[in-house]
């Protein structure tokens, strides 16, 4: 696929209650979007629960079977998460929190519900795919260190902020300047603002520039046969 022009750049955050939280610093007001995968989370769940009756049975054979089915269907549907912000995210040039593997270790540690669900979390698998949809399309994805992108307020940029937990949703509250923001949303902010913004300048003037010498070729090239003809 050829690179296409982008108009605005955007962050993604891999959140712990929320499969992904999108932002795209449009103007004049930034878009957000939630993407869930909830029905992927249902079905794995029911999965893990047969799986684990089949291992008290010690039913060896139906296991590995099951096993495979489960990795299936997890591959199928981050296949329809990262096709879903590939659209979402057109026209962007867009960062994604990168996690280690070790930082991501020390995720949900306190809370044994939350540390279980990120066990089962494909976050690598799911940024590939998200780059490879997304050059399907013809555009970039940055790899960016997620590090305090949610400690961080976007707004003021303070450090002194606390997170807090209701029903599963979080928020960012910051002691300095009093904005109370949705965690992952925050993050994704975060995450964004590492994208240079002269990098949008250049990766176009790159594109621009490609072009104008892909048509200086066609154009060599069909003189070269128009004089050729002549002759």
């Amino acid at each position: 696929m050829e690179d296409k022009p982008i108009s605005s750049i955007g962050g993604i955050d891999q959140g712990l209650n929320r499969s992904l939280a999108v932002v795209l610093l449009d103007a004049p007001m930034p878009r957000e979007e939630h993407l869930l995968d909830a029905v992927k989370r249902g079905l794995l769940d029911k999965y893990d629960a047969i799986i684990a009756s089949l291992q008290e049975a010690e039913r060896w054979d139906k296991l590995r079977e099951l096993r495979n089915k489960r990795s299936n269907v997890s591959i199928y549907h981050d296949w329809v998460l990262s096709n879903k912000t590939a659209e979402f995210t057109e026209g962007s040039l867009i960062a994604i929190g990168n996690t280690p593997f070790r930082q991501t270790q020390f995720r949900g540690n306190g809370m044994p519900q939350l540390r279980k669900r990120i066990d089962k979390w494909s976050y690598g698998r799911q940024r590939k795919m998200i780059a490879l949809k997304r050059a399907e399309r013809g555009y970039p994805t940055l790899l960016e260190d997620e590090y305090n992108t949610s400690k961080r307020c976007h707004i003021c940029g303070s450090m002194l902020t606390t997170r807090h937990w209701i029903d599963g949703y979080s928020y960012i509250l910051c002691h300095s300047c009093g904005a109370k923001e949705d965690a992952d949303f925050n993050a994704a902010h975060n995450i964004s603002y590492k994208i240079e913004p002269v990098a949008v300048w250049v990766y176009n003037l790159g594109i621009d520039y490609a072009l104008r010498c892909r048509d200086d070729r066609l154009k060599a090239g069909m003189n070269m046969g128009e004089t050729h003809a002549s002759l």
